[in-house]
């Protein structure tokens, strides 16, 4: 350190140090992966609609219901003939799914997110997509059995199946912006508190 000897040394410019920029790696690649799958989604939305009526037969199986996918559709006996419950386009998980990854695209492209946090959360987001409406479908099924075709489809798909659907919706949501928005964790070093 020296001491100022004049006023104009005080008041000379002051050359800094460059500010640094944390590294802060693009997301962009993560965007553009986003957006191809998403696509693919939509391009691909019958052949999610016929694997999603696949694991509706399987889940009915299980619980004995002597049920098959058929396409897009997953067919069980009630009343002694074969009724079914089809995966529309508004009935599948594919249309959303893809919603959600061409908006996690356009987020990726314009703030840096990470790619595992990311991928986690996508994947839960599916998980609780499919889950949630194999249980509104599993439901519809049960309610059809229960109180006949007509009725049980009318009381099930309309208020059982919607309050399903915006329960899975919501509680996806949540998982999916809590992880891909959380912070990485800090690991402190061995010792130190």
């Amino acid at each position: 350190m020296h001491p100022v000897q004049d006023e104009q040394d005080a008041n000379a410019p002051v050359a800094h140090a460059p500010r640094l920029q944390p590294h802060v790696r693009s997301s962009r690649p993560t965007a553009v992966l986003l957006l191809v799958l998403a696509v693919a989604l939509v391009l691909g939305g019958q052949t999610v609609r016929s694997l999603e009526a696949g694991a509706q037969a399987l889940l009915l199986n299980v619980v004995g219901m002597n049920a098959q996918a058929l396409g897009q559709a997953v067919i069980f006996p009630l009343d002694g003939r074969w009724v079914g419950v089809g995966f529309t386009l508004g009935c599948s998980v594919a249309p959303l799914t893809a919603l959600f990854l061409g908006g996690s695209a356009v987020a990726a492209w314009v703030r840096p997110l990470r790619l595992r946090s990311v991928a986690l959360g996508v994947g839960a987001l599916v998980l609780v997509f499919v889950l949630a409406n194999q249980i509104r479908i599993a439901t519809i099924v049960a309610m059809m059995r229960l109180l006949g075709f007509e009725r049980g489809y009318e009381v099930s798909h309309i208020f059982l199946g919607s309050a399903i659907s915006t329960l899975g919706f919501v509680a996806a949501v949540i998982v999916f912006v809590r992880l891909v928005l959380r912070e990485p964790a800090v690991v402190s070093p061995a010792g130190t508190s």
